[in-house]
């Protein structure tokens, strides 16, 4: 069968005369890779979407202007042809700068089948590159597994996903897909009876209730197999027992007012359940909650299926034709765009249509081309517009059923600010699964998220500590930058008068005498004033700016510590303590030796006491053998360490029950390696508390304090040494 009979068989209202003509363009129909254009037929496209496909290579590769392409086909096939080579030649990567992103989901969102024949193209590289090794396949590898992957995947186009990730496993990772695959040979042998017997099985009991489907098998993909020994921590293929798949595909069937009946899908599970044994936790219902990018399915995991060839749990996939076609192709599977030549393919009346699915990656694509335009120039770096796109997902839900897909870590703000903007500004509490939880809270999948929303409400500067998305990052600092510059000098100055005083520096003086030397210049009065501006509208925040102010030693360490010498132990010394060091205030190389009356741990709070001899004797501080020694005998000890500051926080509560366990709640989100905290004294308005931590740098400190002082019961909370 020629190019022209396969095309007129997915679609005999296409003008065949016109796709000749662009076949005999690029040079006759060998050219063409059958292939690759079996896999963009598989994808429904309209017309002009094959004529660019088929044009696009030949004009790239040979040069051809895009002014010859409009004489020959037309202006709007020379348009998308031109949006096409926008982001089929950008140096796009993970960590690709803000303005080449831009410029790609731009072009994307304002024409989907850009994205479609993007990602037809990308995948033929990458298996062309494959073929015949080109140099730079790796460099095109990461790039598919940073940007092309993720948005094949995010749209439920899992046959080009699948397809690339083989490529992209083998040469990225070649002796871990090596290993994989020869682990998997085992499973070949038996896999044509397995899936046989298992199919048969399935097939036979179907039958008995009339029920007519396709069963199909099939052994993983080396690279997904991969992924799931990594999510599972296994060492070998043999400890995942869900290598086969096993899938059934009804036809579809529709209620009387023409919606799709999914009921028969449940049905089809209950049999299955009645006969073999399912495993509970294996599973999930994607028909009542789609996976973010469409994906609707029925998994189950079963025992017994076919004991007597492979005795393990094996899943089964449940799905009507609809569904399965979704799968395969995702929002490819629905092509809603005209045959006029409107400029922008994805009209209103489409957006709004009744496939909340297909309106779903709409507003994905255009959210992400929308939230850069939003960034140019408003103050977003580099670093950080690395978008959620590459990062792990999960969905969560509305009250009324929608799906929200959130970077993993999200919050009930991020959610927020995603239904609307308006939402966002105005939320002052979050209910998760029906109960109300603090709007820092972590969401999981599947979570059904309730923004309660008041009239008069403002964001609040904290929630930019905790927020994961850029779009709530940006649409909070938004809102304070929309406030009066007097007010954001007041406020940034408060800020960071607050925060010099927690870290037990001085407050700003009338000249901003702090901020005089800043990135290692020295800067004006007047760009002073811009960053307390800066941290007043929320677009700096005090941790930024204190670390280009100051260097990070001196913000975590006081400045009149005197000169020290550092003190190693001998090998004959405590063996529980070899290699441990102590730093002595002076200059002279004292003999120190630990006191057995406590025998002190090492990175706990210690004190030296020079004994006649001209000796240190270190003691732990809490020691009770402290009270009988001369006062006037002490000295300043520590313990030297260049992984982290030992740091002291001095913390006023309230004297309501439950702060304590907060405060330890709250302390168990860091990996602290040292943690004391004790009550110093009880004043009028409360407790007076002592915290001892050793923190790896200062964003971990601020981010402690910040934890600490949100927690009810906190008053005041600041560093004293």
């Amino acid at each position: 069968m020629n190019v022209i009979d396969k095309i007129s068989k997915t679609d005999n209202t296409f003008d065949l005369e016109r796709l000749k003509k662009a076949i005999n363009f690029i040079g006759g129909e060998e050219v063409i890779c059958v292939q690759h254009l079996k896999l963009m037929l598989s994808l429904h496209p309209d017309e002009l979407s094959i004529l660019v496909y088929i044009l696009h290579e030949y004009v790239v590769n040979e040069g051809v202007s895009l002014r010859k392409v409009e004489k020959n086909f037309g202006h709007e096939i020379a348009e998308v042809i031109a949006n096409i080579n926008i982001v089929f030649n950008l140096q796009v990567s993970k960590n690709a700068q803000p303005e080449v992103l831009r410029k790609m989901f731009l072009t994307l969102a304002k024409d989907f089948r850009v994205v479609t024949i993007l990602l037809v193209n990308k995948l033929a590289e990458l298996e062309h590159g494959i073929k015949n090794k080109r140099d730079d396949l790796k460099k095109m590898c990461q790039a598919a597994m940073d940007i092309y992957i993720p948005i094949a995947t995010r749209l439920g186009i899992y046959e080009i996903k699948t397809r690339m990730e083989d490529v992209c496993f083998e040469v990225l990772y070649p002796e871990d897909c090596a290993r994989i695959k020869s682990e998997l040979e085992q499973y070949n042998k038996v896999s044509n009876e397995y899936i046989g017997k298992a199919t048969q099985a399935l097939q036979k009991l179907l039958e008995k209730s009339g029920i007519d489907a396709e069963i199909s098998g099939r052994m993983k993909h080396p690279y997904s197999v991969y992924k799931k020994m990594q999510r599972k921590q296994k060492d070998n293929v043999s400890d995942v027992f869900d290598i086969f798949a096993l899938r059934i595909v009804l036809s579809d069937s529709f209620d009387a007012i023409g919606e799709e009946d999914i009921s028969q899908c449940y049905g089809v599970l209950g049999l299955i359940h009645g006969a073999w044994k399912p495993l509970a936790r294996r599973f999930k219902d994607y028909i009542a909650v789609p996976k973010v990018n469409g994906y609707r399915s029925l998994h189950t995991t079963v025992l017994g299926l076919t004991p007597d060839v492979r005795d393990e749990p094996t899943e089964v996939q449940i799905r009507t034709r609809i569904m399965h076609q979704e799968a395969e192709f995702g929002i490819a599977s629905h092509w809603w765009y005209k045959e006029s030549g409107s400029e922008d393919m994805v009209s209103e009346v489409d957006v709004n249509s009744k496939d909340k699915r297909v309106r779903g990656q709409i507003e994905w694509l255009k959210g992400l081309a929308e939230l850069h335009q939003e960034m140019d120039g408003g103050g977003m770096s580099g670093s950080e517009c690395n978008f959620e796109l590459f990062s792990d997902q999960i969905f969560v839900l509305t009250p009324n059923g929608d799906v929200k897909d959130l970077p993993r870590g999200a919050t009930p703000i991020d959610f927020a600010y995603m239904v609307h903007t308006e939402v966002g500004n105005s939320c002052v509490q979050s209910k998760v699964n029906g109960s109300i939880v603090p709007l820092d809270s972590e969401l999981k999948n599947g979570d059904v998220v309730n923004i309660v929303t008041k009239k008069g409400a403002v964001p609040n500067r904290y929630w930019l500590s905790f927020v994961k998305t850029h779009g709530a990052k940006y649409r909070i600092r938004n809102w304070f930058r929309q406030q009066d510059r007097e007010n954001n000098l007041r406020v940034g100055r408060d800020l960071l008068n607050k925060e010099l005083t927690k870290l037990n520096k001085p407050m700003l003086d009338p000249s901003l005498t702090f901020l005089a030397n800043y990135e290692g210049r020295e800067i004006t009065f007047k760009e002073r004033e811009f960053i307390l501006e800066c941290i007043g509208n929320g677009h700096f925040s005090t941790k930024q700016v204190l670390k280009k102010t100051l260097p990070e030693d001196e913000l975590l360490t006081t400045k009149n510590i005197r000169p020290v010498k550092v003190v190693r132990f001998k090998e004959t010394d405590n063996d529980a303590l070899k290699g441990a060091k102590i730093i002595i205030s002076g200059e002279k190389d004292i003999p120190v030796e630990f006191a057995a009356c406590c025998s002190p741990s090492f990175g706990m709070p210690i004190v030296g006491y020079v004994g006649r001899g001209q000796s240190i004797r270190v003691h732990d501080a809490a020691c009770d053998e402290l009270l009988q020694l001369e006062q006037e005998r002490f000295v300043e000890v520590e313990w030297a360490d260049t992984d982290g500051y030992y740091v002291t926080l001095e913390i006023k509560t309230d004297d309501t029950p439950g702060v304590t366990a907060s405060m330890w709640e709250r302390l168990k989100a860091f990996n602290l390696s040292v943690k004391e905290l004790s009550t110093l004294a009880k004043v009028s308005d409360g407790l007076v508390k002592k915290l001892y931590l050793k923190v790896k740098d200062l964003d971990e400190l601020q981010d402690v304090m910040t934890r600490l002082e949100n927690i009810d019961g906190v008053i005041e909370i600041r560093k004293v040494s």
